[in-house]
C-alpha cells in the first residue's frame, strides 16, 4: 500500500476491500488476507464501503465522483461528474467518504464543498447537509470522514474546524 486511507468489509462475503490511494486502487483481500483482485484506474481514492450485497462504493476523490462497483468491476458512475469539480447538486469536490444509512441511503463527505450530499440507492441526488463554510451551526469547513452510529446518527469528521458532527436522520 501507499497511503491506505479506508476499509471496509463486506457483510455479505467477509471480503476486506482497501482504498489504497498513492496507488489509485482499491484492493480486495480474503477475510484471511489473501490477496484476490483489485479496482484500478482510480485518481486517488480516499473512501470505501462495502455495501450488503456485495458490491463497492467508492470515493474516487481527485476524480470528484463516487463509483459504485461489482466484484472486480465493472463500475459504474454513481455520483458526480468523472474529473469535473463543482458546486451545485451534480458536481462532487474531492469526496472523501462515504456511509449508507439503514434506509440504503448514501451519505458523500463532500470535503471541498463543506457539505454532505445525501443520494438514493441509485445514486439520485435527494439533499444537502451543510453546504455552508464555517465554524457555526449548519457549517462545516472540509468534512472527511463519515460513520453512523448504532442509533442510526450521523457522524462527520469535521476536519478544518477540529469536530465531531453529530446529525439525527429520520
Amino acid at each position: 500500500f501507499v497511503f491506505p486511507h479506508a476499509v471496509s468489509v463486506s457483510p455479505k462475503n467477509r471480503i476486506i476491500f482497501v482504498a489504497d490511494q498513492g496507488n489509485n486502487r482499491v484492493q480486495a483481500f480474503t477475510h484471511g488476507r489473501e490477496y484476490l483482485w483489485e479496482i484500478s484506474g482510480l485518481k486517488g481514492p480516499q473512501g470505501v464501503t462495502a455495501l450488503p450485497d456485495g458490491r463497492v462504493l467508492i470515493a474516487d476523490t481527485d476524480n470528484h465522483r463516487v463509483l459504485l462497483c461489482g466484484q472486480a468491476g465493472p463500475c459504474e458512475l454513481f455520483a458526480g461528474v468523472t474529473g469535473q469539480r463543482g458546486s451545485d447538486a451534480e458536481h462532487l469536490s474531492f469526496p472523501r467518504s462515504i456511509a449508507v444509512d439503514r434506509a440504503g441511503r448514501v451519505y458523500v463527505a463532500d470535503h471541498d464543498n463543506h457539505r454532505v450530499q445525501v443520494f438514493d440507492a441509485s445514486g439520485k441526488y435527494l439533499s444537502t447537509i451543510g453546504g455552508v463554510w464555517g465554524a457555526g451551526e449548519g457549517q462545516m469547513r472540509n468534512p472527511s470522514g463519515l460513520a453512523f452510529g448504532p442509533d442510526g446518527r450521523l457522524y462527520v469528521t469535521d476536519y478544518t474546524n477540529q469536530r465531531v458532527l453529530v446529525y439525527e436522520i429520520q
